[in-house]
């Protein structure tokens, strides 16, 4: 399950004229209509909300409800997982394909994450991703610049304000080091730059999931490191454990090293932003598909090709 960054403008309505996507994608709308949230002008290709720094909770919402879509679009061919890992945000997506969490359980979820950040007044802050080893990132990372989240053997987000930031990342272009930013609408996560979010969202999230379900072993966790995955926070789908989701570092390189050497990975998502990540990462043995491309000139054409490889 994909996180943030993988948004695109107009992304998801191409697929409107398959009916179960669509069906998934106006009750989740619907959902939103009470908070404000028009689902549908957000994705119009005529609007920019989707790369607005002040409203990240537009990316959430939006992302939540194409993964949501995929998902059920996924359940009524006959696709159910055997495994599932979420990278950031997309452990949100996981409750849901594990049946911890209702659509709207998960849907809201994904609002309250969005304005609990935006609420915070937290620092100008922004992430990029860095062709380096967690081990490399933890040396080079210059005071008040963290890594954020461990991708895989070769490769890291790391968060930071956004002038120093910026400064760090010039600095790794001139040294020959692969570094791109990442779209994160002005925000740094993973790390004590969204710390103040925290109790607000805690609190929401208590309110949403007042009796939380027990994750399946299906769901390996990225968000806690496997020696804790017996830990009574970890194991549940509770707000305890979202909240902990947005603070720590995710953890999707030893995650993913659980996926069998002969599986089929899909990727749920807007875009494949993991592609590459994950097919080192699983091997020649194994298959990897994505669902959605960004750019892609016919997005039903692409899903169906998928689905029938």
């Amino acid at each position: 399950m994909t996180g943030m960054g993988c948004q695109w403008t107009g992304m998801g309505l191409s697929l409107m004229s398959i009916d179960v996507f669509a069906e998934s994608m106006f009750r989740s709308a619907e959902i939103l209509k009470p908070y404000g949230i028009d689902l549908f002008d957000i994705l119009s290709p005529e609007k920019n909300h989707l790369h607005s720094d002040d409203r990240i909770v537009a990316s959430f919402v939006a992302i939540c409800s194409i993964q949501i879509a995929l998902i059920d679009l996924l359940r009524h061919v006959g696709v159910h997982p055997d495994g599932m890992v979420g990278h950031s945000t997309g452990e949100l997506l996981c409750a849901y394909a594990d049946g911890c969490c209702t659509a709207e359980q998960t849907l809201l979820s994904s609002y309250y994450r969005g304005t609990t950040v935006e609420n915070a007044k937290l620092p100008k802050a922004g992430m990029a991703a860095v062709g380096v080893s967690w081990s490399q990132a933890q040396k080079i990372c210059p005071k008040g610049i963290y890594p954020a989240c461990d991708n895989s053997d070769d490769s890291v987000t790391i968060s930071g304000l956004k002038e120093p930031l910026e400064q760090f990342v010039e600095k790794l272009k001139q040294d020959n080091i692969f570094v791109r930013l990442v779209n994160s609408h002005g925000f740094g996560f993973h790390c004590e730059y969204v710390q103040a979010a925290g109790p607000a969202l805690n609190s929401a999230m208590k309110k949403l999931i007042p009796s939380p379900k027990p994750r399946s072993e299906r769901w390996i966790s990225s968000s806690y490191p496997e020696s804790e995955w017996d830990t009574p926070d970890c194991k549940m789908a509770s707000a305890e454990y979202f909240t902990h989701n947005l603070m720590s570092s995710v953890r999707f390189n030893d995650a993913i090293k659980k996926i069998p050497s002969d599986a089929i990975v899909i990727e749920i998502g807007p875009h494949f932003l993991l592609q590459s990540i994950l097919k080192r990462a699983i091997g020649s043995k194994a298959s990897y598909f994505g669902l959605m491309k960004r750019n892609e000139e016919d997005n039903v054409r692409f899903l169906m090709d998928s689905l029938g490889k």
